[in-house]
């Protein structure tokens, strides 16, 4: 399996220390596990499969309709994804706590 978030940001290697630092487990092992966790969710998720996680929701791919657009005089045509997630109760209690976000359905 290819490795995951090849081009990581400042917040993926802040995350990566912060549960480094409260569990124990070097920042290389939280690392690999991270990424082969990332891995596999994006194969579900390539494969049509929706995937729920406890505490925070359930992440979902809609393949848009085909996109057409013209570039230097030449129609390309791609497909377009939107990457969802349904925040589960858990994840929407803690961000009306924590966030201040408000929620239409409790």
């Amino acid at each position: 399996m290819e490795k995951a978030g090849v081009n990581k940001s400042t917040a993926y290697k802040n995350l990566i220390r912060k549960v480094s630092s409260t569990s124990g487990y070097h920042i290389y092992e939280v690392e690999d596990v991270l990424n082969h966790f990332i891995g596999h969710i994006q194969h579900l998720l390539a494969e049509g499969n929706d995937v729920k996680i406890s505490g925070i929701g359930t992440i979902s791919v809609t393949t848009m309709k085909d996109v057409t657009r013209v570039l230097n005089d030449e129609e390309i045509c791609y497909d377009a994804y939107r990457l969802s997630i349904s925040m589960d109760v858990p994840m929407r209690r803690f961000m009306q706590e924590n966030a201040g976000g408000k929620s239409s359905t409790k």
